[in-house]
């Protein structure tokens, strides 16, 4: 793994959550590198820093301190290179999922927590499928 290989970005500010995720990443092999950063400002600093050419997925937490998810999430879209990248967030209840569905439609996907492997893998094959029907990745 060099600094330049490609990555997972997991925006997560609750250490238990992170680690299981990070822990299921690597054990599942869908990452090799996988960058984790407690808030959205942190998110911002690294991918400006040079981590947007390099990302692949970003897994962002719903309840973030500081600045809200979504505002993260607009945030990343507008810097160069991330247009391309989805952005799963990850919600904690069925309310928080619902008010992401309803801001976010085809920007972003949603996941509860707690993930698992099963998760994480059905929410991907909905990005992929929405990328087969519309042929293109969500802006």
């Amino acid at each position: 793994m060099t600094a330049s290989d490609p990555g997972i970005l997991l925006i997560e500010d609750d250490y238990d959550d992170a680690t299981q995720m990070a822990r299921i990443l690597k054990k599942y092999r869908i990452a090799n590198h996988v960058e984790t950063v407690a808030d959205g400002q942190e998110a911002l600093r690294l991918l400006g820093s040079g981590f947007a050419a390099r990302a692949e997925l970003i897994l962002l937490d719903y309840s973030l301190p500081g600045m809200t998810s979504m505002e993260a999430a607009i945030r990343m879209r507008s810097l160069p290179g991330l247009d391309m990248v989805p952005i799963i967030l990850c919600c904690g209840s069925p309310e928080e999922e619902h008010q992401v569905k309803q801001w976010a439609m085809k920007r972003v996907a949603t996941m509860s927590k707690p993930a698992g492997f099963f998760k994480l893998l059905e929410c991907i094959q909905k990005l992929e499928m929405h990328w087969q029907v519309f042929g293109s990745k969500p802006a």
